[in-house]
């Protein structure tokens, strides 16, 4: 029984210090890094083609595009009627948050619903 322990405890030895064993492990590692790597390359390429086409945070929901916060920047926004071919039906709470610099906002005739609190004025000029 001892002499099974022992050699139990080598093999163990043995495993551990392998040099293809680790080279195996570090190779997967790699493996996956490169694999999460080109993963969120591809998030950031489609989500910065929407950005550039649309300055909202949407989400769709029963064939409607919703509007949850506003990424743009400018004095005027045109919000459209359709968003990736959808219609715009809603606008969430707090979108134009933090946006003291818009003036002008178009609303589109898709519209039915808006947040209560969809905008946080901070000053008012007279």
């Amino acid at each position: 029984m001892e002499n099974n322990k022992n050699s139990d405890i080598k093999k163990k030895a043995e495993n551990k210090n392998n040099p293809a064993k680790k080279n195996s492990f570090r190779r997967t590692i790699i493996i996956g890094i490169g694999l999460f790597t080109a993963g969120l390359i591809v998030l950031l390429i489609v989500c910065n083609l929407t950005f550039l086409r649309y300055p909202f945070l949407y989400t769709t929901c029963d064939g409607n595009a919703e509007i949850i916060w506003y990424i743009g920047k400018g004095e005027k926004i045109v919000i459209p009627e359709y968003i990736a071919g959808k219609p715009v039906t809603g606008i969430w709470d707090n979108v134009f948050k933090d946006h003291e610099e818009l003036v002008d906002i178009t609303l589109p005739s898709t519209l039915k619903g808006m947040g209560e609190v969809l905008f946080m004025v901070v000053q008012v000029s007279k």
